[in-house]
């Protein structure tokens, strides 16, 4: 073989790979391009989904009072859990709001007594 026909097949050869690689790298790019796209779309999804159910959440029920007459064999518990909703952290903690709001010092109730007793309301 010739040095010139060599000198030609390396170069033939040379922009192959060239070329190959050229090709590659697009395909690359192409391939990170459409990964960042699902992630951007998967994440636009979550804020624009996860965000509204909130909100919802948050305006429809407002807190309010309603005056109960106790029955006998009521106790503060029963009333507590007849009225009880998720937005308070638990059950304690509405007896203790309902102690607090009719300045009661012990959970004892007596039948004909009215309580206030704090409630969430759909609006």
């Amino acid at each position: 073989m010739t040095e010139m026909a060599y000198n030609r097949s390396y170069r033939l050869s040379r922009t192959a790979f060239n070329e190959r690689r050229r090709r590659n790298r697009e395909i690359q790019q192409h391939i990170i391009i459409l990964v960042l796209s699902v992630l951007l779309i998967i994440t636009m999804a979550i804020l624009f989904f996860g965000t509204k159910s909130h909100a919802e959440e948050s305006v429809s029920r407002s807190k309010s009072y309603v005056s109960v007459q106790v029955c006998e064999g009521d106790s503060l518990a029963d009333l507590a859990d007849r009225y009880y909703s998720s937005e308070f952290k638990d059950l304690d903690s509405m007896i203790s709001e309902i102690r607090h709001i009719n300045n009661m010092v012990s959970d004892q109730v007596t039948p004909g007594l009215f309580v206030i007793v704090p409630c969430y309301t759909g609006e």
